[in-house]
């Protein structure tokens, strides 16, 4: 694995997030481990799951959603996972807008509490997977592209995120 000081030269901005992140995943990590393996145990449903919903594959016109892209991952899995990446990625942290949206959902599909506790543990999971994603890409896979304001935006998301997890 390569180290981040020896790596071709990334915006300062970059650098520094994806350091601050990889401290927060280490200090991280053990908590959401345990909680991920707990869920190993957790019975629930498998239904049909899109399982890469989140903010940039859902279209919008005005209100309304409009489309969804992006279903090559679809298959059966948990509706934890689909909603946890999907309210995570539109709703960050606010706990009074994912309240509305969970109940928004329940007037179609009622959640168990196992499915209750799972959303919380994936949402706090992808919070972590998804800033790895995007400093292995540049650092590792050398990905250069990547280093744009929108993927730096979504990395500063990450780590605040990740600090209110803390």
């Amino acid at each position: 694995m390569k180290s981040l000081a020896t790596s071709k030269p990334a915006s300062e901005r970059f650098k520094s997030v994806s350091l601050h992140s990889l401290e927060l995943l280490e200090r991280s990590l053990p908590k959401i481990q345990l909680n991920l393996k707990a869920a190993l145990n957790m019975p629930v449903p498998l239904q049909p799951c899109i399982r890469d919903i989140w903010s940039d594959h859902v279209l919008f016109q005005g209100n309304q959603v409009s489309g969804i892209i992006d279903l090559a991952a679809a298959k059966s899995d948990v509706v934890a996972a689909d909603l946890a990446r999907l309210l995570g990625s539109m709703l960050g942290d606010d706990k009074q807008r994912w309240d509305v949206a969970i109940d928004e959902y329940q007037k179609h599909r009622s959640l168990n509490a196992n499915e209750w506790a799972l959303i919380q543990v994936f949402d706090q999971a992808n919070v972590l997977l998804n800033s790895v994603t995007w400093i292995r890409r540049y650092y590792l896979e050398e990905q250069r592209t990547v280093d744009n304001a929108r993927v730096l935006g979504r990395l500063e998301i990450g780590l605040q995120r990740m600090q209110a997890m803390l």
